[in-house]
């Protein structure tokens, strides 16, 4: 967990079901399982741990310090999916960037896939043919499929952002 590899110890966990049969154990991982859980965004079973952490360690309803754990995880974060944002910003250039919440990115990705277009089709309506060609459409061929990949690239921080900050008020 330490060494941010959370799927090593979710593993470690597994093999601690498997083989350790002390229970009392296992209820003293409980806490750090909860952690990992969360960072893997397993939310569900990280609250399933929690609930059960909080039968063993026999927490009352009314302490100070835990209320609020039935609505701990009752509003989780909305990600966004990294691939539906690329398909989008093949379709139209900068659709995958709003889609991800970044609206400057998404109206310079449109921008500059519509001025490169543009380049292109002026170069070739005066007769600069090869340089229009390997100019204007070189540029539209390099934002277009740029823009296709920095869109899933900014869904994927957007989710980060998103996750981390819920785990961070999970932590506490």
């Amino acid at each position: 967990y330490l060494s941010k590899n959370y799927v090593e110890a979710e593993s470690q966990f597994r093999q601690m079901d498997f083989f350790i049969k002390d229970s009392n154990a296992i209820h003293n991982s409980l806490y750090l399982e909860i952690l990992v859980k969360n960072e893997l965004w397993q939310w569900q079973e990280a609250e399933a741990l929690f609930e059960s952490y909080v039968k063993v360690n026999n927490i009352p309803g009314n302490d100070p310090n835990y209320q609020g754990i039935s609505g701990l995880y009752s509003h989780l974060p909305k990600l966004k999916d990294a691939d539906k944002a690329s398909l989008m910003s093949t379709f139209i250039p900068g659709l995958g960037q709003l889609y991800a919440g970044y609206l400057g990115e998404a109206t310079l990705s449109f921008g500059l896939n519509a001025a490169s277009l543009a380049a292109a089709a002026f170069l070739i309506y005066k007769k600069y043919y090869l340089t229009g060609w390997l100019g204007g459409l070189g540029l539209l061929g390099r934002f277009y499929q740029g823009g296709s990949r920095r869109a899933a690239d900014l869904t994927v921080e957007r989710n980060n952002k998103l996750a981390g900050s819920f785990n961070a008020q999970r932590k506490q």
